[in-house]
């Protein structure tokens, strides 16, 4: 390259085809069992993708190179030392946050904060309805580092907002190379890609086959979280459809699992409960554990409070019960 032509590149350019620093980091091997081990304090990270971890000890220049396989590794990243990406966090302005995201991106001073970056962009511009954006955000970073630790769920969001725009091709495209991926990407990518081709499913009323498609993933080997999610997917699927005695089951399940889906469960199962003759009463039971179970999400307790309301207003009016027992469930409503 001559020196006319570097004079010309732009700081953008510039710091497009340097290298990225190597990142600072706190790194703690796990054994067979996930347990944590050896902690490296002082880590500089080199790399970091599906295929493991490089990084150097002590010295971010000079230090002892060490590697590790994905998921024998537990990392944290001093995440200070990026401002732009700092910035962006701490902005309620979606249009200043994406600004501050760009500018980390384009600086590319550590590889974390690029890929986070561009999976934060895509996110933001998901919520914008930006679709476009959002794309060429998931194709950046699947076109600068396809062996990305995030590219997962950079493409999800890809996959929802080609659906968001009406590319249902694309977004079954992408829904499929997702879900292709969780023999190197874990089992995250296969959720997130059948979930998301269920909804294209369910966007076609075709809410049983939707159900059919996702509920062959639930199984033993799914963290608390997954089997959550998936699980709830899936009884929403069966409700669409009519098949309440399904969308129970399904929640019965998750309603007394470990987890913090169970407050969702109770909520759903609440809901259905409503509608039904004779169950007012057994409503009101799971949306009171809906609005008091310890780690429930905010929103789940609100509104299972709002539905704790009209059930109470119903139950006013059942002949069945005495004037001791509607007294009863006007407490709990005002203690909850």
């Amino acid at each position: 390259m001559n020196l006319l032509r570097l004079c010309s590149l732009t700081l953008a350019t510039l710091a497009a085809v340097m290298a990225a620093e190597p990142a600072p980091a706190v790194i703690t091997k796990l054994n067979d069992k996930g347990e944590p081990g050896t902690a490296f304090e002082e880590a500089f990270v080199v790399n970091e993708t599906v295929d493991g971890l490089e990084f150097l000890v002590e010295d971010p220049k000079e230090g002892n190179k060490l590697t590790l396989k994905r998921g024998s590794y537990r990392i944290e990243y001093n995440r200070t030392k990026d401002i732009d990406f700092l910035r962006g966090e701490g902005q309620d302005d979606p249009a200043k946050a994406a600004a501050f995201y760009e500018k980390a991106v384009a600086a590319n001073r550590f590889q974390w904060a690029k890929e986070d970056g561009l999976v934060a962009l895509a996110r933001l511009n998901l919520t914008r309805k930006q679709y476009d954006a959002a794309i060429a955000a998931a194709d950046q970073l699947a076109k600068e580092a396809p062996r990305s630790v995030r590219l997962d769920d950079i493409l999800a969001i890809k996959g929802q907002a080609q659906q968001a725009k009406g590319d249902t091709a694309g977004a079954k495209a992408t829904y499929t190379a997702l879900s292709g991926m969780a023999k190197e990407w874990g089992p995250e990518s296969a959720i997130q890609g059948t979930l998301g081709a269920a909804n294209l499913l369910a966007e076609e009323k075709k809410f049983a086959e939707a159900a059919a498609l996702v509920e062959p993933l639930l199984n033993d080997k799914l963290d608390d979280a997954q089997f959550g999610t998936l699980a709830l997917g899936v009884a929403q699927y069966h409700q669409a459809a009519g098949k309440l005695d399904a969308a129970l089951a399904i929640l019965a399940k998750v309603a007394y699992a470990p987890g913090t889906a169970g407050a969702e469960a109770h909520l759903r199962w609440a809901r259905i409960l409503a509608d039904q003759p004779g169950s007012v009463a057994e409503a009101f039971d799971h949306a009171a554990i809906a609005a008091t179970l310890k780690g429930a999400p905010g929103p789940v307790t609100d509104q299972a409070r709002l539905l704790i309301r009209t059930l109470v207003d119903k139950l006013q009016k059942d002949p069945a019960l005495t004037e001791a027992q509607k007294l009863e469930y006007r407490q709990c409503r005002d203690n909850l």
